[in-house]
C-alpha cells in the first residue's frame, strides 16, 4: 500500500468505528435499560 491508500483506509475504518460507537451510545440513551438480562 502507498501512503494515500493507507490514509483513506484508516479514515474509513475510524468513521466506521465512530458510527458503531454512536449507534451503541444513542441506543443506550434512548433505551436506558431495555433488558436487565442483557448486560
Amino acid at each position: 500500500w502507498n501512503n494515500e491508500e493507507m490514509i483513506v483506509y484508516i479514515k474509513q475504518y475510524m468513521e466506521k468505528c465512530l458510527d458503531d460507537y454512536k449507534i451503541k451510545f444513542l441506543s443506550k440513551e434512548e433505551l436506558p435499560n431495555p433488558s436487565p438480562g442483557l448486560k
